[in-house]
């Protein structure tokens, strides 16, 4: 009678691993499976863009009216999608328009020229907009909402950033946490934006960086790896691994300059460089 016992509460306990993972297989499937706005998602996003069709949301022209700005020639514009706010620069001034009521809201002149250097970012969930005001000054404007359904622009002063030198290039990471400064024409700065005075790493570059209006400085999507082109005249550039602050040139044979440097889908397997006359190498 004990030996049946026995085999019978061996039994048992196979029988309840069993039960347990039928009912984790139920799970791990609910889990794993796409619901179907995912699979429209994917879909969406996997359409030949050939086939899309683009239809004029706004026109910034001169009947949009900016009492600072002098010129009209334009270096950059980014949008904002969540906020539906467009900012824009050129040497000496930027602007922002509201595109749901298509009007300006903000303008400043600065005291630098500049060209690639404003960002939309995000500090602590709080929206920023990031800008080159002075020569070695950055300038971190505050994004606050009121209660007209407008938008004001305030200065925050605690994470503007100086630097003793000339500002080329800037550059954030995806999630906003660190900054990258090509300061002079050498040497690149890693700031951490909870303490944006201080430089968490300094590396010296082995040849210089030319100025340029290009937007020559890139980051990977994981912020390990930074392009840095060397700009008019100059057929190197580098890629540099920001983890282990080693730093890589490159000559190209075939480009007569080195632009805008872009990492192929964000990814670290290829990268892109341009020069003037419109000649790509990768």
């Amino acid at each position: 009678v004990q030996l049946l016992l026995i085999n019978y509460l061996e039994e048992k306990k196979k029988i309840h691993k069993l039960y347990s993972i039928l009912r984790e297989e139920t799970f791990f499937k609910m889990v794993t499976k796409r619901t179907q706005s995912q699979n429209a998602s994917v879909s969406k996003s996997a359409q030949d863009v050939t086939k899309l069709r683009l239809s004029k949301t706004l026109s910034v022209d001169s009947k949009m009216k900016f009492e600072k700005l002098s010129r009209s020639d334009m270096y950059k514009s980014s949008v904002d999608s969540e906020l539906k706010l467009l900012a824009m620069e050129n040497k000496k001034w930027f602007g922002v328009v509201d595109m749901d009521k298509k009007r300006p809201i903000f303008e400043h002149e600065r005291e630098c020229d500049a060209h690639q250097s404003h960002h939309w970012i995000t500090i602590n969930a709080e929206k920023y907009l990031s800008v080159q005001t002075k020569e070695n000054e950055i300038s971190m404007f505050k994004v606050v909402r009121q209660q007209d359904s407008g938008y004001a622009f305030i200065e925050d002063q605690k994470y503007n950033i100086r630097v003793k030198g000339k500002i080329r290039f800037c550059e954030f990471d995806a999630d906003f946490t660190h900054i990258l400064l090509m300061v002079n024409e050498r040497n690149l700065q890693i700031r951490d934006m909870q303490d944006v005075q201080n430089a968490v790493k300094n590396i010296t570059l082995d040849e210089d960086v030319a100025e340029s209006r290009y937007r020559n400085l890139r980051l990977s999507a994981d912020g390990k790896l930074c392009g840095l082109g060397g700009g008019a005249y100059k057929k190197y550039f580098y890629v540099i691994d920001i983890v282990n602050e080693k730093q890589y040139k490159f000559e190209s044979q075939y480009l007569g300059d080195a632009y805008v440097p872009c990492f192929i889908n964000g990814e670290n397997q290829f990268v892109a460089v341009c020069d003037r006359d419109g000649r790509i190498e990768i």
